[in-house]
């Protein structure tokens, strides 16, 4: 099946990626020892305000720019 796409602007995105082993211990913490009940669950092009701040601050401080 053939697939075209045509953009209009530049898009921005940013990867993160966390260890595994750090999000159990955040778990175990968080959840008090019950950590098999946490499931992320991927999204895709999903906006988090939160991590959009996280992300802007992290761009910021790699290209040493001061953010508002």
């Amino acid at each position: 099946m053939p697939f075209f796409a045509r953009w209009e602007s530049d898009d921005c995105f940013v990867q993160i990626r966390i260890a595994s082993r750090f999000i159990q211990q955040v778990a175990c913490e968080t959840l008090t020892g019950k950590s098999s009940a946490l499931e992320l669950l991927p999204e895709f092009k999903q906006r988090d305000p939160q991590l959009a701040a996280i992300a802007r601050l992290l761009q910021c401080h790699q290209f040493g720019i001061m953010c508002p």
